[in-house]
């Protein structure tokens, strides 16, 4: 811009534009520009970039996840902004790979902020160098990648897979998520969703449901919520429900068995029955043993391995344990391709020589409950013979006293 001669005596309002930047002049701030002389606009600089995104939680400083979008903006309020990724030949990607994109939000904001887009199966191994810039001045910025491992799949379950509990006891529910560690796990919630129960049934914080001894309730509906995190429009939203429902049967635990008789049986003499008429005597039988509701296995010996031609023990444990059913366990096998491998009734596991069977499923069975054990069948080891030195005596027994006497005689054990 040039300032021409008739415009000197004049007070006036000069508007220079230079890549989106103006200066407003009066005639005092001209005085001390020449008449020919051109008028420079300063640019500014742009020193720092920021990044606008909220960065997950648990991630490093400038770490975003696969599939995420991140706000950029600098310290330059005022100026055009040029933006780019500067570092694309770094990445070594097949021809198919998407690749990081940053756009400016347009020329009407002089593209103050830009978007980077962040493929959701770019390279964890890449990071990606943004680089705004203002005239001739340039600044970068590192942005890191991890990998984003949302949920798959959530379910919930009773330990060892019970469906059912009595009135009275608890049941520990769990759940099982898929992958164990996903990029956001932020707690699971436990609700019964069913209405009408009594107050002592409840299910606490860890899943660990109680039924009040006065439940009325033939089932209830006992519902988990996983908080995770999801990826939706390059947008993370950490605070997504993935729920899951589980119905449990109530029972109601064996009536107490009361005998009464009052003319036949007599306490004050033990042994001794009474004659009808005699003294009363009120013989009461109670029977508060319940049956089994759960049984598990395990080896006596800690392995659950075992050689062809030897036994393990397979050791059952019964819940509750004064179960009324306890002793009557049915042992049973599978996967054994050989007659000779047997268990007993006691669940004494028997492997035959000849069992060319690598892995044996023991069943134990009690009432409507069961379990299994897998016993993995290995074939011995044959110990090597070494040769050992005979002593003196037999020696001169073998080689007819002092026949041989610089021979050395050993025997192979």
């Amino acid at each position: 811009m040039t300032i021409g001669q008739s415009e000197t005596n004049k007070t006036i309002s000069v508007t220079a534009t230079l890549e989106g930047a103006k200066l407003n002049a009066d005639k005092n701030a001209l005085e001390s520009v020449s008449k020919t002389e051109t008028i420079g606009i300063d640019l500014g600089t742009v020193d720092t970039i920021f990044v606008t995104t909220e960065k997950p939680d648990g991630l490093p400083t400038d770490t975003f996840y696969q599939g995420q979008k991140v706000t950029l903006t600098t310290d330059n309020r005022d100026n055009n902004i040029e933006w780019k990724i500067i570092n694309e030949s770094e990445w070594k990607l097949p021809a198919t790979q998407e690749i990081p994109k940053i756009v400016g939000s347009g020329d009407k904001d002089k593209n103050k902020t830009a978007v980077l887009t962040i493929p959701s199966d770019f390279p964890t191994t890449y990071k990606i160098t943004v680089q705004a810039k203002v005239g001739t001045t340039t600044i970068t910025k590192d942005i890191n990648v991890a990998e984003f491992k949302p949920v798959k799949d959530f379910s919930i379950a009773g330990t060892d897979g019970a469906t059912s509990v009595e009135t009275g006891n608890s049941l520990q529910l769990t759940s099982t998520i898929d992958p164990a560690q996903p990029s956001v796990n932020n707690g699971i919630t436990w609700k019964i969703t069913t209405s009408g129960i009594k107050t002592g049934t409840k299910i606490d914080e860890n899943g660990n449901l109680t039924i009040a001894a006065d439940e009325t309730k033939t089932s209830i509906t006992v519902q988990a919520t996983l908080t995770t995190a999801t990826i939706t429009s390059g947008v993370l939203k950490d605070s997504s429900k993935s729920s899951n429902k589980l119905t449990i049967t109530i029972t109601t635990p064996p009536k107490t068995d009361t005998t009464t008789n009052a003319s036949t049986l007599s306490l004050r003499n033990p042994g001794v029955m009474d004659e009808p008429g005699a003294d009363n005597a009120t013989n009461t039988i109670t029977s508060t043993a319940k049956p089994a509701t759960a049984i598990k296995l395990s080896s006596a010996t800690g392995t659950k391995t075992v050689e062809k031609g030897d036994s393990v023990q397979i050791k059952a444990t019964v819940t509750p344990t004064n179960a009324s059913n306890k002793d009557d366990i049915k042992w049973t096998i599978s996967g054994n391709n050989k007659s000779g491998t047997t268990i007993s009734s006691d669940g004494l596991l028997t492997v035959a020589d000849n069992e060319t069977a690598k892995t044996i499923t023991v069943k134990a069975t009690i009432g409507k409950v069961s379990n299994t054990i897998k016993i993995t069948v290995k074939t011995p080891t044959v110990p090597e013979r070494t040769n050992r030195e005979l002593p003196n005596e037999a020696k001169d027994a073998i080689s007819g006293g002092s026949r041989y006497p610089n021979k050395t005689v050993v025997r192979a054990d």
